[in-house]
């Protein structure tokens, strides 16, 4: 049923588009049509020119595989901000035929169909982009490097930090609402860290840490997103669950890899992992309430001995 009611949404999308060609056909500007999690669903004249393919070749795929890797987390969060309603203007590099790029001001608003957010427009705006090509492109990689890197990443793993978590976890919602599928958000928790932390020091402790997320990193599928949100305690956001066993083989996957000695100073030790994992949308609905049972499933298993993985309902792995 819910594949269904999407279909019927993006149809209706994409009739509502077609009512309107003067948006697409009528401006010289670059400007596509985006579904809530990114995919291109159509483009005008203008954008085909750029990108140097016919739009059968272009739908489907993500909006973001055009643009230069450093504008890809604030183009992800003017996505977010779309789905929940609200325009953003941002710079990006768009990578063209022949392998050409553009500094573009895009505008990302929101498509609304009978009051309800069901896609993205995106327009290009390159007007005397020769002319102020460099000084963009400086500025670009000045605001990458002072706000998104720093804002987006854990400092000392590297690993996406809370804030990032936060804004994938609202984008995968709407992609599974928009699907009908599930995800799990599994919260996990370093047993015995403190003693680490205590007996060498909070340099060594440090070394542990950054050990645990390149363990959890390597175990890791391509399309998690594995973020440090503090301390000793990470989150893993697996989207597309089928079942809970799914979710378990990933658990035990990690607590296995972290599981295995540390060598710290010549001598080894072994340190586990305790583990909650809530479901979307079986265990919550929205963003906030997810955390809130993924967490209480951790500390259940944090109160009753550790080592251990459990699932929101109660239920044990």
């Amino acid at each position: 049923m819910a594949a269904e009611t999407t279909q019927a949404t993006l149809a209706e999308l994409l009739r509502n588009h077609e009512r309107f060609p003067s948006l697409f056909e009528g401006t010289d500007r670059p400007t596509a049509l985006c579904d809530l999690a990114g995919n291109l669903i159509a483009a005008n004249s203008a954008a085909l020119v750029r990108l140097g393919h016919p739009l059968e070749e272009l739908a489907g795929r993500r909006f973001e595989a055009f643009i230069e890797p450093a504008a890809k987390p604030a183009l992800r969060r003017a996505l977010v901000r779309a789905c929940r309603g609200r325009s953003s203007r941002i710079p990006v590099r768009l990578h063209g035929v022949a392998g050409d790029e553009v500094i573009f001001e895009a505008t990302l608003v929101p498509a609304v169909v009978d009051g309800v957010v069901t896609g993205v427009y995106a327009s290009g705006d390159d007007a005397g982009a020769g002319r102020h090509l460099e000084r963009s492109a400086r500025e670009q990689r000045e605001r990458t490097r002072s706000l998104d890197a720093p804002a987006l990443s854990d400092a000392l793993t590297g690993l996406p930090n809370r804030l990032m978590l936060r804004e994938r976890l609202e984008a995968t919602i709407a992609e599974a609402k928009r699907d009908g599928v599930s995800f799990a958000l599994h919260f996990y928790d370093l047993d015995g860290f403190k003693r680490i932390n205590d007996r060498y020091g909070h340099l060594r402790g440090d070394d542990v840490l950054k050990a645990v997320a390149r363990r959890m990193a390597t175990v890791s599928r391509r399309d998690h997103t594995l973020a440090r949100i503090g301390g000793d305690r990470f989150v893993v956001l697996q989207p597309r669950v089928r079942d809970r066993a799914e979710a378990a083989r990933v658990a035990h996957r990690l607590c296995d890899a972290v599981g295995e000695p540390f060598r710290i100073d010549g001598t080894e030790h072994r340190l586990s992992l305790s583990a909650g994992i809530a479901f979307f949308p079986q265990d919550a609905g929205d963003a906030d309430a997810l955390l809130r049972r993924a967490d209480a499933a951790l500390y259940r298993v944090k109160t009753r001995g550790r080592n251990a993985i459990a699932f929101a309902d109660g239920r044990a792995v």
